[in-house]
């Protein structure tokens, strides 16, 4: 089973500086379903203990430092060792996604308030926050040292996965990961990253044309980039690629693609069945996994290898999003 990282205190866990929690049914209802989830509480396993003193964010957004509320006691070093350590635990433990708490001065993913030090006047470091950042605002300390470690790793706030279609997107982008790790986990080489691609094409153009064109030349044409340098710009841009919402329509235009393959070796009534079945669900009248599910079956029973690999026709089996 896939594994995910998640903030303790959303699965139920009471290690919040006040001894309560904060869980959230995304997380242990949905994503229970499909994935191992690995819970984490930084402030807890840097042995800040519970009950405990709240901490802050304070200074400027680019750097921030974590002190204790009252006492003023700077975890910063602290926190930001532990969050280098556990990063690199969790990739050992196969880690594919993480669920964090938001507005966390350790596990806030953005938006983090920073406050002014004592004696400083309040914003007075705000002109030094990038154009992404919300003015005082930042990550918080752990979950910054996760995303420098990880940072193609597909991480949510617990907050959005109420919508489902970002939830669903979610799921897509851990599976996508995991088959992005397994890609280069013996090296990157030419002939695995034109396989990888050829595997998800369809997945490629379901989310971003944009992203297929650029990938296929990337491959198409390295020059004379090593393996290792074109896998790092491939894994970017298909991990950003898996950002872009899929919607109906290009969920559609995959599927046609997929029965073009197909419609050569089925007879009339099979070939005018699918085309409907696919019609169908552009009008929202089935799920996504009816067609997929028939496209299976054809593929399978005509042996069009093709279709049968791509990673398009597994994703609908572990979410049905539209």
């Amino acid at each position: 089973m896939l594994r995910i990282g998640a903030s303790s205190c959303l699965l139920g866990h009471q290690v919040r500086y006040d001894g309560g929690h904060k869980l959230h049914r995304s997380v242990t209802g949905t994503l229970s379903r499909y994935f191992e989830i690995i819970a984490v509480c930084p402030e807890m396993e840097v042995g800040m203990g519970v009950p405990r003193e709240p901490v802050d964010l304070v200074g400027d957004p680019l750097a921030p430092r974590m002190t204790g509320q009252r006492s003023g006691r700077d975890w910063s070093e602290v926190m930001q060792r532990y969050g280098r350590r556990r990063a690199a635990e969790l990739e050992r433990l196969g880690v594919c996604g993480f669920v964090l708490k938001k507005g966390s001065p350790s596990c806030g993913p953005d938006g983090v308030p920073v406050r002014a030090r004592r004696g400083e006047a309040p914003g007075a470091r705000r002109l030094h926050a990038p154009p992404t950042t919300p003015p005082g605002a930042a990550s918080g300390l752990f979950a910054r040292e996760l995303a420098d470690a990880l940072p193609l790793l597909p991480v949510e706030p617990e907050d959005r996965l109420d919508d489902p279609s970002v939830c669903g997107n979610f799921i897509e982008r851990v599976h996508a990961y995991r088959d992005w790790r397994e890609c280069v986990a013996e090296g990157p080489s030419m002939s695995r990253l034109q396989d990888f691609h050829a595997s998800h094409k369809l997945t490629l153009l379901a989310h971003s044309e944009r992203h297929l064109r650029l990938l296929g030349r990337l491959l198409a044409e390295p020059g004379n980039d090593a393996p290792e340098n074109v896998a790092a710009r491939y894994g970017g841009a298909w991990m950003e690629a898996l950002k872009q919402p899929a919607t109906r329509r290009t969920h559609t235009n995959a599927l046609q693609h997929l029965a073009g393959f197909l419609s050569a070796r089925l007879d009339r009534d099979n070939r005018q069945r699918l085309t409907r079945l696919v019609d169908d669900y552009r009008l929202g009248k089935v799920p996504l996994s009816a067609p997929v599910a028939l496209m299976r079956r054809h593929a399978a029973e005509h042996q069009v290898d093709y279709v049968l690999r791509q990673s398009f026709l597994r994703f609908p089996a572990a979410w049905d999003p539209l």
